[in-house]
């Protein structure tokens, strides 16, 4: 809907999902959402956006909820929220995948405890679901369907035009910042791009972003590590999508930061095989310390299918040894169970981690989310699983899901053997993926909705 004559709302309330017993990474999935295990806590920087562009208006007060960082479950948020007997003009929920139904029913209960609210549903699965919710929803008052963030920045400035380079630092102190940790450090996140123009047919990103990279300009990225930085994180992330799109670009940042002295450690995700040894020196210079990248598959001809460039593939090995040398610690990503995959593909796809030699290598089931563009239409809330990030539990492909799952933690057992990382994969990857499975289990049986769940976590009955 177009925001240009939209009245801002004086008090408006934000909430980041629900939190029903489930650690979710909000931006997670191209804006979708998705469970995590590893216990972790990451910010949702859409939303942190949103909310810094809200505060620093005039004309809104505004109040924040991270539910999932402070675990607050959804039934005890709605009496909280009553209890203090404000009157709220517009609540807006960032709604997640794989809690769909649950955001829903929690938008529902908003709207009745609150009936003169202006209740209004975001999250690229309420673009999705936009013909649905028009429907069937009439306790939703406006769905959301660009990033949060655009929204706010269009709502704030009565514009159709978003410029990144505009925006404020994003203000954590808004949120519960001391609780996003990775692996007990201080992880925040800040952003020097959105999006990506790949258009990889697995990802999730090019669907809400539409094949596009939105850049910051480098001077505004440099004052938002200075601002975040007072924070005193352990590690910033940097959350672009392929952070090294444009190599120049990146040089130039990694020149200022070294020029402003600026001491800190950071980790990034990009395509690692297009990188050449004095970009990743400078890299190393300004404070890389951790770099993610996709592989995906052992099979060319399944990549160029999923119009995933094989370009220079040959180089990622001799790429990843030279970071190595430098001091960088690598985490490949891998995808098992694509639909055409076969147990001869997926070996494949082992033998060429081996060959890749990362320091980490993580190994997911393909877990199609986003559903060919023509038949959205059709979509309803059931067609997304209750706590997975999958839209449909029985993918038609060679390998069965219970193939895949074998073979995903089989795969991670071998490169976890041959790294003498037994020890770390079983606390962090095996009992804890253990235990949420079991959670998630137990609760996807009841088959009741948020109140019942929210008891449950609250008993945590599948423990029993």
């Amino acid at each position: 809907r177009s925001t240009r004559n939209r009245t801002l709302f004086p008090y408006t309330t934000l909430f980041r999902s629900g939190y029903y017993g489930i650690n979710i990474h909000g931006d997670g999935q191209g804006d979708l959402g998705c469970t995590v295990y590893d216990g972790n806590i990451n910010p949702d920087i859409v939303f942190i956006m949103a909310a810094t562009i809200a505060h620093n208006s005039e004309d809104i007060e505004l109040e924040v909820i991270d539910a999932v960082a402070e675990e607050i479950l959804a039934d005890e948020m709605l009496s909280e929220l009553k209890s203090k007997e404000q009157e709220y003009d517009s609540i807006i929920i960032k709604a997640c995948a794989p809690t769909i139904k649950l955001d829903l029913e929690l938008a529902q209960k908003l709207k009745e405890t609150f009936p003169e609210a202006h209740v209004s549903f975001s999250g690229h699965i309420a673009k999705l679901l936009r013909e649905w919710i028009k429907l069937n929803a009439e306790y939703i008052d406006e769905i959301i369907d660009i990033p949060l963030d655009f929204y706010m920045y269009k709502m704030v400035n009565a514009t159709e035009e978003v410029e990144l380079s505009k925006f404020p630092c994003m203000d954590y102190t808004l949120f519960p910042y001391e609780k996003y940790r990775d692996q007990g450090k201080l992880r925040l996140s800040i952003q020097t791009s959105r999006g990506c123009m790949m258009g990889c047919g697995y990802c999730p990103y090019n669907a809400f972003y539409k094949n596009k990279i939105y850049y910051y300009d480098i001077e505004k990225v440099i004052e938002d590590i200075k601002c975040i930085i007072k924070l005193e994180p352990e590690v910033i992330l940097f959350r672009d999508q392929y952070f090294t799109a444009n190599k120049e670009r990146i040089r130039r940042l990694c020149e200022r930061i070294v020029q402003e002295n600026i001491k800190i450690k950071w980790t990034c995700e990009t395509r690692i095989e297009l990188l050449d040894e004095s970009l990743i020196d400078l890299m190393v210079e300004a404070g890389l310390c951790m770099i993610c990248f996709g592989v995906e598959s052992g099979d060319n001809n399944l990549l160029n299918k999923y119009n995933r460039s094989v370009l220079k593939y040959e180089n990622i090995s001799t790429v990843v040894s030279y970071l190595q040398k430098k001091g960088v610690l690598t985490l490949g990503f891998y995808i098992i169970g694509f639909l055409e995959d076969t147990w001869e593909s997926t070996e494949n796809t082992l033998k060429r981690a081996i060959e890749v030699n990362s320091d980490i290598a993580q190994f997911s089931p393909y877990e199609p989310c986003v559903p060919d563009e023509k038949k959205k239409e059709w979509l309803v809330p059931e067609n997304f699983v209750m706590f997975e990030n999958i839209m449909d539990k029985d993918i038609k492909g060679n390998l069965s899901r219970e193939e895949v799952d074998y073979l995903v933690d089989t795969y991670s057992l071998i490169y976890n053997c041959i790294k003498g990382e037994l020890k770390n994969n079983y606390l962090n990857e095996y009992a804890k993926k253990k235990a949420h499975i079991e959670m998630i289990s137990y609760l996807r049986g009841l088959k009741t909705g948020l109140k019942g769940i929210c008891c449950a976590v609250r008993e945590r009955k599948w423990e029993r």
